[in-house]
C-alpha cells in the first residue's frame, strides 16, 4: 500500500468517525509517516468514561474501510479536552 493510498483510507476513516461521533468527539488527521500516523482528538474527555475507547474506535473505522489493522501506540494531552494519539499500521 502506498502512502497516498494509506492517507486516503485514513481520511475516509476520520470522516466516518466524525460522522458518527461528532459532536461528542472529533478527530483530525495530523500526519502520515511510513506505517505510522497521528490523529488529534477533541472532546470533553473524562477518565471514568473510557477515554481510550474514543481512540480505539478509529482503529475499527480503518479496518472496516480497508481490512488494515491499526493499533494505538501512545496518547498525550495537548490542551484542554484535546489529545494527540499515535498509531501504527500492522504489527509492532
Amino acid at each position: 500500500m502506498t502512502r497516498k493510498d494509506l492517507k486516503k483510507i485514513l481520511l475516509k476513516a476520520v470522516e466516518s468517525y466524525n460522522h458518527y461521533r461528532k459532536p461528542e468527539a472529533k478527530a483530525r488527521l495530523v500526519r502520515v509517516r511510513g506505517n505510522r500516523f497521528v490523529v488529534d482528538f477533541s472532546a470533553p474527555f473524562y477518565w471514568g468514561c473510557g477515554i481510550y475507547d474514543f481512540f480505539e474506535d478509529l482503529t475499527c473505522e480503518v479496518k472496516n474501510l480497508s481490512q488494515v489493522e491499526a493499533k494505538v501506540l501512545d496518547s498525550e494531552p495537548i490542551g484542554i479536552e484535546k489529545y494527540r494519539v499515535k498509531y501504527v499500521i500492522g504489527s509492532l
